[in-house]
């Protein structure tokens, strides 16, 4: 029988700069047996996003849009930069650029915080 969401190959990356939320997510997703085959990346700030969307090549992106540090609009700057070449969801704390995002491309926009199912029913569903 052929599994629903199979994931062999695939490669996600969650960009969330609240290295508690990280940290949670890696835990969960290991435990997780529909996803033992997928490779999921973190990325914690804009400069490790950024290498590893060019290295790694992700088939999906978790995207926080308002990193710690980062100037304004970055998240949207990284948006608009890669769209069309993968997935991309949006998870935010406002509502203020839930519009634009979901018109750039976004394939959603998901108000913070999220619990840990929603991150997993992305996956699951996108990648």
């Amino acid at each position: 029988m052929e599994n629903k969401y199979s994931l062999i190959r695939k490669k996600i990356l969650i960009v969330e700069d609240e290295l508690i939320v990280t940290e949670l997510l890696q835990k969960y997703f290991q435990e997780l047996e529909e996803l033992k085959d997928a490779e999921i990346f973190f990325a914690n700030n804009v400069d490790q996003c950024i290498e590893l969307l060019e290295k790694e090549k992700p088939t999906l992106m978790i995207l926080d849009l308002s990193l710690n540090g980062a100037a304004e609009n970055t998240g949207l700057k990284i948006l608009n930069k890669y769209k069309g070449l993968l997935k991309i969801a949006v998870f935010s704390a406002y509502d203020d650029y839930m519009v634009q995002c979901l018109n750039e491309g976004a394939i959603e926009y998901i108000h913070k915080p999220a619990n840990r199912d929603e991150y997993r029913r992305l996956i699951l569903e996108h990648a």
